[in-house]
């Protein structure tokens, strides 16, 4: 849930809610389990589920623009001006399909 500038997150049943690091005008959020990540006027960042260990810097440091943000089990990808980047645990197993490098819609 977005709420003034924050994503909260709710764990099973409502127990453990967990506020993000913050974030400016957050547009889109993706969640697994534990770890969270957000889209703002900044790019994307990703936390886990104490809010204050962020992680996926560098990968996140090398998107342009990105404007569409997924999580599955074992990676994250985004869409940005480079295309889809993914990353993550088997990321690029197998890799990315080349139609879907540079998408179009």
């Amino acid at each position: 849930m977005i709420d003034q500038g924050k994503v909260v997150c709710l764990g099973r049943e409502g127990y453990y809610p967990i506020t993000s690091p913050d974030l400016v005008n957050p547009v889109s959020v993706a969640v697994r389990d534990s770890q969270a990540c957000a889209m703002d006027d900044n790019g994307i960042t990703c936390w886990d589920k104490y809010a204050t260990n962020l992680f996926d810097v560098d990968e996140i440091n090398q998107l342009s623009n990105p404007t569409q943000l997924v999580m599955s089990y074992d990676r994250k990808c985004a869409v940005h001006d480079g295309g889809v980047k993914c990353w993550g645990e088997g990321a690029n197993e197998p890799p990315v399909p080349a139609r879907f490098v540079f998408p179009t819609d």
